[in-house]
């Protein structure tokens, strides 16, 4: 038996597409785990801020396609982040780690 771990197309998928838009190492791509995932939504927002400064800007390197698959990604990645967070750790320990603190107190 190999240590080989099992890839689904849509994994395949993902990190093609991923490679298309981010400048980052396969390994990182193909990290899944719960600080693999934070790690590339974090890249892949700050490469959105980076597309709509330049969208903005009128810049002529701006493309809406790249645009719209960054907005896509970065849609389809929180959600399995959240996806994972919720089997690994239960859905009450991520809703109330989601919830934002109270504000004001008894009157």
């Amino acid at each position: 038996m190999t240590n080989i771990p099992h890839t689904t197309a849509s994994d395949i998928r993902r990190r093609e597409d991923l490679k298309r838009l981010l400048p980052m190492w396969p390994a990182e791509l193909a990290d899944l785990s719960l600080a693999g995932r934070r790690h590339i939504i974090r890249h892949l927002e700050r490469a959105l801020r980076a597309e709509r400064r330049r969208g903005r800007a009128g810049h002529f390197a701006y493309s809406i396609s790249r645009h719209a698959a960054l907005i896509a990604n970065c849609k389809q990645e929180r959600a399995a982040l959240v996806a994972f967070e919720i089997a690994t750790l239960g859905a009450s320990k991520v809703r109330a780690q989601k919830s934002p603190p109270q504000k004001g107190g008894p009157l």
